[in-house]
């Protein structure tokens, strides 16, 4: 069955507007046509048009052997278009005929929303983290109570549906394949962890471009949301009136209430705001900072913090299991719930800024490439189709 398999992949999440989840989709995407087997054809999802030139303006990124014709393996790909928003209930009713009408051996969905009606036989998922499993209620959403109710009510049982209809189910790290199986102890034989991969920045192939950052910062990369915790690092510059902080973060539901904790706090001199920047700009923000922050209460994986080793940059996170798994020793720890202990690593910052230490940790970095998470997850489609054949003989 490995053979000659036309397999599915749902990238309409793909792209760095979304974040991690669109980095690791973007960049499985890219890598596929170049890595799966030869007799495999792959059938993109897109929500539209401009994801697949986002794609294609990253071909540069692949290290394609000499000679290799691009367009020969990006001919393997047939693109369907479907402009259908995630988490709703368009999803729900139209995503399993569009799957359906593309003839697929194997389906994967990167992400928990499979819809509950998908008849392909043979589905990956990938599951980031089960944040909404964990951090529940009305300090995590700026919904209505009823509203927040029956889209968590949703998310349940999408989510249910998702881990025990696969037949194997990626996570991004042994933490958030542990929490799977505490939640779906059932499923537990079905998770393989496989890890992100981090993008190579070069400032050297970047056009000329200009940020506005203090000559000292702190950096923040992320969303706002209430597990990142980004309200410890507005008490710590309460408390201290000579740090500075750079955030990096679209617009969320949670951006106007962090701006009025800014005001309250009387920060506004002390916080640049970015919005969304490039991968030029962030590899510069990362070269220039005294730290990236991740004062995260949970995390699926880390991304951001193993962009900065692998840019020179330090990092500072919160002592806990995911940056532990991931980053081993090479970060500076904190107790997230402490701003004392956030402000003592700070001062830390200066004995761990050697060149032994900016050295190990881009060595570190170096060993989650996106090509070895591409690899291992041809390998799982593998198994699956392998496992299916045999069933079927």
């Amino acid at each position: 069955m490995s053979q000659n398999a036309t397999i599915g992949i749902d990238c309409r999440l793909a792209g760095l507007k979304n974040a991690g989840i669109g980095r690791h989709i973007l960049n499985l995407c890219l890598r596929l046509p170049f890595m799966a087997p030869g007799e495999w054809r792959l059938v993109y999802f897109l929500a539209d048009k401009a994801q697949w030139a986002e794609l294609m303006s990253h071909l540069s990124e692949i290290n394609l052997p000499a000679g290799t014709n691009a367009q020969d393996y990006l001919g393997r790909v047939q693109t369907v278009i479907a402009p259908i928003k995630h988490y709703t209930l368009q999803e729900q009713r139209q995503m399993p005929a569009i799957f359906a009408g593309a003839n697929l051996d194997l389906l994967h969905v990167p992400h928990f929303n499979l819809p509950y009606l998908t008849k392909i036989p043979r589905v990956v998922v990938t599951i980031h983290d089960l944040l909404w499993h964990e951090k529940k209620g009305k300090d995590v959403t700026t919904l209505p109570a009823w509203q927040y109710y029956l889209k968590y009510q949703g998310y349940k049982i999408i989510t249910k549906h998702a881990v025990q209809s696969a037949r194997a189910i990626i996570t991004p790290s042994k933490t958030i394949g542990e929490t799977v199986g505490r939640f779906y102890p059932q499923v537990k034989n079905k998770i393989r962890v496989i890890y992100n991969g981090v993008n190579d920045f070069h400032l050297d192939n970047c056009p000329p471009f200009y940020l506005k950052v203090p000559e000292q910062y702190l950096l923040y990369v992320g969303s706002l949301y209430p597990h990142k915790n980004v309200g410890l690092l507005l008490q710590a510059l309460a408390q201290n009136r000579d740090l500075k902080l750079v955030i990096v973060s679209a617009r969320d539901a949670f951006w106007e209430q962090t701006q009025a904790q800014i005001k309250s706090h009387q920060l506004e001199s002390q916080i640049t705001f970015l919005g969304q920047v490039n991968d030029c700009q962030l590899s510069y923000l990362y070269a220039h900072a005294q730290a990236l922050i991740q004062p995260s209460l949970s995390e699926g994986f880390g991304l951001t913090g193993i962009e900065a080793m692998r840019a020179g940059c330090l990092v500072m996170a919160s002592d806990i299991p995911i940056f532990q798994e991931i980053y081993g020793r090479n970060f500076v720890k904190f107790d997230p719930l402490d701003v004392n202990s956030f402000l003592q690593s700070v001062q830390d910052l200066r004995r761990w800024r050697t060149p032994e230490i900016i050295a190990a940790n881009r060595q570190l970095a170096a060993g989650y490439t996106w090509e070895r998470m591409t690899e291992h997850t041809i390998q799982v489609y593998q198994e699956v189709l392998g496992s299916s054949a045999a069933q079927n003989t």
